[in-house]
């Protein structure tokens, strides 16, 4: 089998890229959706600095636009979930590394009592993908040297106006809606039973065919069962992201 150069994959990528670009350039599609989420992300999370760091002044002000930056996610629905479960992640989180911090009065041993213990909470299903932030919030609390009941106050109130910042961003600005994935794998779906069928019969009109035909029939239906579940898949993205998007949103949208 021959090797891929590094050169080739670079070359492979940076065209990928380009590519991409161009996409998103020429008009609506998964690239640039991609940018306006990227760029609702950047916006939220400056929009979050400046409210906790410039207009309240916080000193811990870089919990709200981490938290907002994390929350604009693909769908309005997703962000007001993961919002709650990594504002609950990062209160544990906050309390557990002050509870340690005072419990030892020293950093690693505050960072010995604590870690392991959020680690093992961060597979607590109800926390979702959000539980490492628990732990991330703890290495914070206690390597910043700030732990104090003040300080806990300022880390979650912070966090809550991430939370709430990312989320409005993500539900006010172009709302994220999916309904291009269903269009696209309904049109591909429909287009490639097409084929398929095309295929058999052409191969039966003949009348000579063998097992390596029918091995062709079989892999172009296990392709044809591929396509299914992408669309079912994007049946439920799309219903997802109409979740919470209410009609003024839509019509924003």
């Amino acid at each position: 089998m021959r090797r891929v150069r590094p050169v080739d994959a670079v070359r492979r990528d940076s065209r990928s890229a380009l590519e991409a670009v161009r996409a998103a350039w020429r008009g609506p599609g998964r690239e640039r959706d991609l940018v306006v989420q990227s760029l609702k992300a950047a916006g939220a999370a400056v929009l979050a600095w400046l409210v906790g760091g410039v207009w309240m002044g916080d000193p811990l002000a870089l919990m709200a636009p981490w938290v907002a930056l994390v929350l604009v996610q693909a769908t309005v629905f997703s962000s007001l979930v993961q919002g709650a479960r990594q504002f609950g992640a990062i209160c544990v989180g906050t309390l557990v590394a002050s509870g340690a911090q005072a419990i030892t009065d020293d950093t690693t041993g505050a960072l010995a009592l604590s870690v392991p213990v959020l680690m093992l909470l961060a597979n607590w299903p109800r926390f979702g993908d959000q539980g490492i932030y628990a732990a991330t919030t703890a290495l914070f609390t206690i390597s910043s040297g700030m732990v104090s009941l003040s300080a806990v106050g300022h880390r979650v109130e912070q966090a809550a106006i991430g939370a709430v910042i990312g989320v409005a961003v993500n539900a006010l600005v172009l709302p994220p809606i999916h309904l291009r994935d269903v269009r696209e794998n309904l049109a591909a779906l429909a287009r490639e039973a097409g084929e398929v069928l095309h295929t058999v019969a052409g191969d039966l009109r003949e009348g000579e065919w063998d097992a390596q035909t029918a091995a062709g029939w079989v892999s172009a239906s296990n392709r044809l069962d591929h396509r299914l579940k992408a669309l079912r898949s994007a049946r439920r993205w799309s219903q997802e992201s109409l979740r919470l998007t209410y009609a003024p949103l839509r019509a924003l949208h």
